[in-house]
């Protein structure tokens, strides 16, 4: 069938009656004794509980299903009518060569601020740590943080997700075999560059109304299931610009807490509206950088293979302030916090407090007043009159 293989994800067939389970996929099965513990300890000690009342059978499943909720109390979302500027004008401190950008740095900075809806959230920095669950047996029954597990996929480091094209911006299991052609169920590659030309272009507008489906289908979902995420990369630089994604983007990237990514294991292989997959691999055990797994989770569109890559950031390191994804790129907790609301394409999204720090330092200052860029799609400019990126129609690729 166009778009998705027949027995997609090694076998599991149709995703739609996969709503939770409890561990990523392609980390091993539970051993026999774990098993005969499940037979022999939990569902005894479960059938009591349920017995002696339902609040108690509740704190049982608590560390798995209700921890966002439960045991992070601190979190507080707040509605402030000055929150607008307070979190954005603390940047105007930065060396910015003021000339250089839109008018200036004051107009950008209350540029900004119109995107954002005036509320934020303080994250506690505990969502950040790595650490074990409470209790061996109990991190052993509800599969939380198991270091054996890191072990093991820090050491084989086998590749979860598998891109196709030049430019690896679909995924492969549901990418159109016209554009990503296969053999087996791997897309073959060529280093014949016409080949290269032909499998890695892309319908933009197609790809960008993909992309916009999959930033509102994650954000509902997100917010449903009590998930605090932020925009990254290409995606924060379009913000940046005019509120909207770059023409040329045409993959997403957010980042979520490591102790978030843990508790999103409980949706891992989720199908959101009948059409995005929420896939996790195994080795967001790992913190470490990684050659073939530094994206720990993706929301994937089964009709295109268009997808949003996933990140969780974490203290790596106890003698550092960082706080870092696995590619690494580091963060200050004050850079990130407070994530403040705003909007995307019409989505409504969060972002890091200091978001223009951020982008300047990965992209360089250059990135966020240099008007003209060119990409492997072509030469685009930015329209200040009509605040758009516009293709140069007169560039010849």
């Amino acid at each position: 069938m166009k778009g998705a293989p027949s027995a997609p994800l090694g076998g599991h067939g149709d995703y739609s009656h996969c709503k939770k389970r409890l561990l990523p996929s392609g980390i091993p099965a539970r051993s026999s004794l774990h098993r005969r513990l499940m037979r022999s300890v939990y569902f005894p000690v479960l059938a009591i509980m349920l017995l002696l009342g339902a609040n108690s059978a509740f704190f049982l499943f608590k560390p798995v299903f209700f921890s966002w909720k439960n045991e992070t109390p601190r979190i507080q979302l707040l509605s402030v009518p000055t929150a607008k500027s307070v979190f954005v004008e603390s940047e105007s401190g930065m060396a910015f060569n003021n000339s250089k950008f839109q008018g200036s740095l004051g107009g950008t900075i209350r540029r900004l601020s119109s995107y954002d809806t005036g509320r934020y959230i303080f994250l506690p920095e505990e969502e950040f740590a790595i650490r074990p669950a409470k209790g061996k047996l109990l991190r052993f029954l509800l599969g939380e943080f198991n270091s054996s597990l890191a072990y093991q996929a820090a050491f084989l480091d086998t590749k979860h997700f598998h891109e196709c094209g030049t430019d690896a911006k679909r995924d492969d299991r549901f990418a159109d075999e016209t554009i990503c052609p296969k053999q087996g169920n791997r897309t073959v590659f060529s280093n014949d560059p016409y080949f290269a030309m032909r499998h890695t272009k892309h319908n933009i507008a197609q790809a960008r109304e993909v992309l916009i489906s999959l930033l509102a289908a994650w954000s509902e979902f997100s917010r449903s299931v009590g998930a605090f995420w932020w925009i990254a990369h290409g995606g924060l630089l379009g913000w940046f610009w005019n509120g909207r994604l770059l023409p040329w983007d045409t993959d997403l990237d957010v980042q979520v807490p490591l102790q978030t990514l843990l508790r999103l294991v409980a949706y891992n292989q989720t199908v959101i509206g009948g059409r995005f997959l929420f896939d996790i691999g195994p080795s967001i055990y790992v913190r470490t950088p990684q050659v073939f797994n530094t994206i720990d989770a993706r929301l994937v569109d089964t009709k295109s293979g268009y997808f949003i890559d996933i990140t969780g950031i974490a203290k790596v390191h106890d003698n550092s302030e960082l706080l870092f994804c696995k590619s690494p790129h580091g963060y200050s907790y004050s850079d990130l916090m407070p994530l403040i609301e705003t909007s995307l394409n019409g989505v409504t999204v969060w972002r890091p407090r200091a978001a223009v720090k951020i982008l300047a330092k990965e992209y360089r200052e250059e990135a966020l007043y240099t008007a003209k860029y060119k990409t492997g799609k072509g030469m685009y400019f930015f329209d200040q009159r009509n605040e758009e990126w516009r293709r140069d129609e007169t560039d010849n690729l």
